[in-house]
């Protein structure tokens, strides 16, 4: 039900019968996860966030796409760094999640200190990677990031 709510965009709702859906069952990680994607749609960062964290900590398993997706609500909210942080987290729980390597250099990419990893992690997703589209997206952004002159030998 609170799935149906959740795309009628009957936010409140939805959150409400996760509730009680939690109530009943607050060992299923779905749950805390399904809640978290509708309070980061409401822009909820924070509760979001819980959420997540509640959902990774009770299904280790699947830690990994509940950190991605506590990144992709940092994202949203502008938070970058923050998102930084829940992509790496997502990674060390799945080393194979390639998505979150491609928003993990995503996230990096705009601060000069944080340059070299978003390049490793970019390169990282160009080489396990299966959207041929994003692999062009990180190729691209990789030689925008590089300095001009890498890979130049400097003259004596």
């Amino acid at each position: 039900m609170a799935d149906a709510q959740a795309r009628a965009n009957q936010l409140q709702e939805a959150i409400d019968t996760y509730d009680k859906a939690i109530a009943l069952k607050p060992d299923d990680a779905a749950l805390y996860t399904n809640k978290g994607v509708v309070l980061g749609k409401m822009g909820k960062t924070a509760e979001s966030q819980a959420a997540f964290k509640k959902a990774a900590s009770i299904n280790p398993a699947a830690a990994g796409q509940n950190f991605y997706n506590l990144g992709a609500t940092l994202v949203n909210s502008g938070h970058a760094a923050d998102a930084a942080e829940a992509f790496k987290q997502a990674i060390a729980a799945d080393p194979n999640f390639a998505e979150a390597y491609y928003q993990l250099g995503i996230s990096l990419s705009g601060s000069p200190g944080t340059i070299p990893e978003a390049i490793k992690a970019l390169q990282k997703y160009i080489e396990i990677g299966k959207s041929a589209e994003q692999v062009e997206v990180a190729k691209q952004l990789i030689a925008a990031l590089q300095p001009q002159d890498a890979g130049k030998k400097k003259k004596p």
